[in-house]
């Protein structure tokens, strides 16, 4: 195996895979990489059984052949190596050389053969989606998703079609128990996907697929897909295969409230600061914000006897009763963090209802948050 490839698109193009082969795993070739030379392609694979990745890159392709090597020492050398072309062949002792300019690597490697295969997706209905709908529904929802590992039925994002009186979108729900957060697409965003009862897509999966589509712009066509029991995701020069969650999704329509709250309108990013100045106080004992509804103002209060107090006063239009809610602002933070609009819409319950956050007019987002005892 021999080709020439730049510097940059070799260290970003490893760099892609750390996700899933960099991982701490009772099997050692699992945090390989595997460089396969074909067809006037540079091919890198990367698998931990549960999440594998085929990347694609068009280079000078010298000489055909296959090799495994460590993904992160191979990381490591090229980017410490200067801008420039980066020559990378293997030798005959089973290792590949790399050179740049005056500087060689030589990294020891196993025989491809004992890399895990990890077959290309054929025969598969693949339905298009733009990757910029893909990242904001993710965006919107896997912060919520439980990294609770004996609530597996948590640990991940919930996707279904959604088919309602506002058109057929694209739906994505994760919970934690504690919060809950679901995001729509805009109607007719799905691409023709039809998923009969939805599937869950592990968290860690959510996050890879997330770094996937980081370079690639808004506008991008991205295919989805069903392989036996997997999720396909495809693009032009990826294909990244995910292990769904074979478990059931709680009925989480039972934990959106059915009567109103008082909706509060107030500025994103002054709320946003506000709550971040508030979580200055918080500790591993406590992360709790107490918020105060008052005539004509929100007011915000974190009292931490490990730690000392903080308050600020919001105006917002509010004629009525004086309220007084806790929540964990952190996931205040969160919830509203996600959001790019000017205003936000804080719908509070009281004390024993979720808080809701969403956006002015839409119901493309909503986050739910169960309030503390105060």
């Amino acid at each position: 195996m021999r080709f020439t490839i730049a510097k940059d698109i070799f260290r970003t193009a490893i760099q892609r895979t750390l996700g899933i082969s960099d991982r701490k795993s009772t099997i050692p070739i699992l945090n390989y990489l595997l460089l396969k030379t074909e067809e006037e392609k540079l091919k890198l694979v990367a698998t931990d059984r549960e999440i594998s990745l085929i990347a694609r890159y068009d280079v000078p392709i010298l000489e055909e052949g296959a090799l495994a090597v460590s993904a992160r020492k191979l990381f490591e050398m090229v980017r410490e190596l200067p801008e420039g072309e980066v020559h990378c062949e293997t030798g005959e002792r089973g290792q590949m050389n790399i050179t740049a300019g005056k500087i060689r690597y030589r990294l020891m490697g196993l025989p491809a053969e004992e890399f895990p295969a990890v077959l290309e997706v054929e025969k598969v209905p693949l339905y298009p989606i733009r990757a910029g709908v893909l990242v904001d529904l993710i965006e919107k929802t896997v912060y919520c998703a439980s990294t609770d590992e004996l609530r597996t039925n948590m640990n991940g994002v919930f996707m279904e079609v959604d088919e309602s009186v506002n058109g057929v979108r694209l739906k994505m729900v994760a919970t934690d128990g504690h919060r809950m957060a679901i995001a729509y697409s805009e109607p007719d965003e799905h691409g023709g996907m039809s998923l009969e009862k939805g599937i869950l897509i592990p968290r860690r999966g959510v996050v890879e697929i997330r770094r996937l589509l980081d370079d690639l712009g808004a506008d991008t066509q991205v295919y989805l897909g069903l392989d036996k029991g997997m999720l396909v995701v495809k693009t032009e020069d990826f294909t990244m295969k995910v292990g769904l969650i074979d478990q059931e999704f709680p009925d989480y329509k039972r934990a959106i409230p059915l009567e109103k709250g008082i909706d509060i309108k107030i500025n994103r990013e002054q709320m946003l600061h506000a709550l971040r100045r508030m979580s200055v106080m918080s500790t591993d004992r406590y992360g709790g914000v107490v918020i105060i509804l008052r005539e004509g103002e929100i007011i915000l209060n974190s009292i931490n006897p490990d730690v000392g107090e903080a308050s600020e006063e919001l105006e917002v239009e509010y004629h009525g009763e004086e309220m007084r809610v806790g929540y964990n602002v952190r996931y205040l933070v969160e919830a509203i963090d996600v959001m790019k609009e000017e205003e936000v819409l804080f719908e509070i319950r009281g004390s024993f209802k979720p808080g809701v956050v969403r956006y002015v007019g839409s119901d493309q987002y909503a986050s739910y948050i169960m309030p503390l005892r105060i």
